[in-house]
Order: C-alpha cells, then structure tokens, then sequence
C-alpha cells in the first residue's frame, strides 16, 4: 500500500512516484476482481483525501508567492499580480497531482460501485423477537454450512472526517456452529441462547449473501455497513443529523 506521506515526500522522483502509484492500484484491482472491498476501498479513499489535500495546499502557495501588483484584468474583474516562480520540486508535486487524481477518482468510483452491487446482493434478516435496544447484539454469517457468530455494538461517537458505515460498527469474533439443516431463524435464536457465551436479550441478524465472498475483505464489512444503515438513527444523542453512507467522498 501507498505510505501516507507518500505525494509529498521529499524524494521528488516522479518516474519513482508513478511507479509506486501504479503498482498500488495494480494490487487494488486484483483485489476488486476477488469481490475483496476493504481494506482496497479505504485505503484509495485515504490516499485520495491525501492528494486533493495536497492540491488545496499547492493552491494556498501560489497565492501567498503573489508579488508585486502588475495591474488589473478589467474583462475577468481581477488584480494581476507577478507569480514567483516556483521550485523545480514543487513543479513535480503539481505533476503527481494532475497525474494521480484521476486515477484514485476512477478506482474509488469503481470500488463504490464493487461495493453497492455486492451490498444489493446480501440479506440481512432479524432472528427471532427482536428486543427495542439494537445498538449491540448479534450478527450471524452464514458461511457455507457454517454460522460464524459475531457480537456487534454501534457507539454512539460517529467518526463524521472520514465516514464509512462499515467502520463505524464494532465486531468481535464469538464462536462457530454448523448451520445445519435449521429451517427458522428463530431456531438460530434459541441455538444462540445456548451458548451462554452473552445476554439472551440482545438483538440478533442473520446475514447471507448470493455468492460467495471473502469473508474478512467483504462479508463482515458489508454486514456492518447493512447493521449500520438499518439500526443507526438518523440523528446522534446530541441532535445532530449523521451523514449519509457516500457523505464526504468526491464522486466519479
């Protein structure tokens, strides 16, 4: 993966660079093309906020290295100012930008896409009485013939600077059983019940998917997000309203 600092390290190489920003998103398609979202997806995303936040600086620059007044561009309604000229190094950084932007657009935006189609195919379905408190409880992934079951808990601190409902849901591994020949959710309730491993009167969800998917690069991150969309209110204990699912990322 590309390192944070990578557009705006001092090493001004920009065959070097272009290198680097190719075999990033080389090893994020390969990933795409294995139905794997995360972590690819948020990682374009970082390093796509890291580039357009480069370019807002370089913009920042050249107006603070505005001279002398040259005079007046009566047809654009503008003062002239004299540019001073910028270093080499910088040139290449403007160079990087215009060269990488682009690509991290069209690879976030087909990432976005990755993620809706598979979403669209997965079914998130309560398991049996469901209590009225749903911030915490269980999630069942039905993996082949296996039910992998996770305890969940949404807090209610929502990270709105980088916002990603996949991550603002808390999973943590509790035990596998066969899913057997159960033919009601419900039964899955009672066979939850039993473990002993947490309270009998959390909320509880199955999750199944249409296909096949990698299950820590995709099927956990995607139920986290459905859990987030379908449980989360639309507005936190202090009043305010939550950004949506795609809030805060540039489009395609």
């Amino acid at each position: 993966m590309l390192s944070t600092s990578w557009a705006s390290t001092p090493t001004f190489d920009l065959e070097l660079k272009r290198y680097q920003l190719l075999a990033f998103l080389q090893r994020v398609q390969r990933g795409f093309d294995a139905h794997k979202v995360y972590p690819y997806l948020a990682e374009l995303r970082s390093r796509l906020e890291d580039v357009i936040s480069l370019q807002r600086s370089r913009e920042v620059s050249k107006q603070l290295r505005e001279g002398r007044l040259l005079g007046c561009d009566v047809r654009r309604g503008r003062l002239v100012k004299e540019l001073i000229p910028d270093p080499t190094q910088l040139e290449v950084v403007d160079t990087l930008v215009a060269m990488a932007l682009p690509e991290l657009l069209h690879h976030a935006g087909a990432g976005e896409d990755l993620r809706n189609g598979l979403l669209a195919g997965l079914q998130l379905t309560p398991v049996g009485l469901q209590p009225m408190y749903h911030h915490e409880g269980w999630i069942l992934l039905r993996d082949g013939s296996e039910a992998r079951v996770y305890s969940y808990s949404i807090p209610w601190v929502v990270n709105t600077a980088k916002f990603d409902p996949a991550m603002q849901v808390r999973t943590r591994y509790v035990t596998s059983y066969s899913w057997g020949p159960l033919k009601h959710l419900e039964e899955h309730r009672q066979k939850l019940n039993s473990l002993g491993s947490t309270p009998t009167w959390l909320a509880a969800y199955a999750l199944e998917s249409e296909q096949q998917l990698p299950r820590m690069e995709t099927l956990l991150p995607l139920g986290r997000h459905l859990l987030f969309q379908r449980i989360a209110p639309v507005t936190g204990p202090d009043g305010r309203t939550r950004p949506s699912a795609t809030e805060g990322y540039p489009s395609h």
